[in-house]
Order: C-alpha cells, then structure tokens, then sequence
C-alpha cells in the first residue's frame, strides 16, 4: 500500500459492496459532508442518506448511494456500514466540488 493511501470496506448486512486501498472518501455526514485522507484523525460519525464518492488507489472514481448508517476510522483503516448501498449517485443528487 501507497503511504497516501489507506485501506476502506463499505458494507451492507448482506455483504461488501467495496474493499480495497483509497486515496480518499466523501461521505454525507449527520452534520454535513466531509471527507477522509490518510492519517485522518479517528473518528466514528453516523451518516444519512447520501452519495460515498470514492478515489482508489490508481485515482479511478466511483460512488455508491448510501442509506443511513455509520463509519469509522482508525489506524489508516474505515470501516463503512449502512443499511443498503447501491452502486452510482442518486438521480437528482449533485457531486461534490471536491470528490
């Protein structure tokens, strides 16, 4: 693994949905969107319904559409769960400026 990279999963109660080394995560927080790089803080938020944009390793983008749940980071590795999560962004969502 890269030293600007960090390991993430996102899962559902039915399995993995993503696993794999990330140069950085935008997730839709409780109180708002923020955004995960390696050697972020640890931190443990509830998310709402919303978009995960996702830069892996080789700077490839992708989303997925999240409904409600919880991440955590620690040590260089998140932990995503929610209740389901779809490939794509939302119809009717924006992307972020900086995702």
């Amino acid at each position: 693994m890269a030293s600007d990279t960090f390991f993430a999963k996102i899962m559902t109660p039915v399995g993995k949905a993503f696993e794999g080394d990330v140069q950085s995560i935008s997730l839709p927080g409780e109180k708002g969107r923020f955004q995960v790089l390696f050697g972020h803080a640890p931190i443990l938020s509830t998310l709402v319904h919303g978009d995960v944009h996702v830069v892996d390793a080789t700077g490839t983008r992708s989303s997925y559409h999240v409904k409600a749940g919880f991440v955590e980071m620690v040590n260089n590795s998140l932990t995503l769960l929610a209740e389901s999560v779809t490939d794509g962004v939302a119809e009717g969502s924006s992307a972020d400026a900086n995702s």
